[in-house]
């Protein structure tokens, strides 16, 4: 495990589909990131809702300095499947109960949808979040909203092969002013 500064910085990992991240997840621990894989919705939701319970705390998002969401996974049984497109935009449901309850930790949608399908997803499920979009915003300009109004980042897992994951983490936490929202 590497000694850098990076060897403290604790990441939230959502995917339903370990076996498809589980390089991205090594090359991350191989760069001195300490990850938590989280296999289902339910358990993200629950660490998104229940953070600040003292019987949560050593598992609650407060400890985390980055969570990385999948945006295609089955829906939360607490979630009506048509809320979030029958799972295709579950990762976009907990990235907006993730804003609502730890706006200063930053995410990223690590996804195989397209980046647009993940804007419009995160556009359509977090439109009470997205206040002041005018009509024809074009699309890097609502990446760039997401990005310092939210804290987001999208890349595409088909894009983004295992070596380079620590380098696009390591951008967000290295220049937070430009992955958090807003004061």
């Amino acid at each position: 495990m590497s000694t850098s500064p990076v060897s403290k910085r604790r990441i939230l990992f959502v995917d339903d589909e370990p076996e498809h991240v589980q390089y991205h997840i090594k090359a991350l621990r191989e760069s001195g990131y300490d990850v938590k894989l989280v296999k289902s919705s339910d358990a993200a939701l629950d660490l998104c809702l229940n953070a600040y319970a003292p019987s949560t705390q050593d598992d609650s998002l407060e400890a985390y300095d980055l969570i990385i969401l999948d945006m295609m996974m089955p829906p939360p049984k607490a979630v009506q499947p048509a809320r979030v497109s029958a799972g295709l935009a579950t990762g976009a449901y907990i990235l907006g109960e993730h804003r609502k309850h730890h706006a200063d930790v930053p995410a990223m949608i690590f996804s195989n949808l397209s980046e647009q399908e993940c804007v419009e997803s995160i556009c359509r499920i977090c439109a009470a979040q997205l206040p002041g979009i005018p009509p024809g915003t074009t699309h890097s300009d609502l990446l760039q909203f997401l990005r310092t109004r939210l804290g987001v980042t999208i890349c595409e897992k088909r894009r983004t092969p295992p070596f380079m994951l620590p380098t696009r983490v390591g951008m967000m936490m290295t220049d937070p002013d430009d992955h958090r929202p807003l004061e």
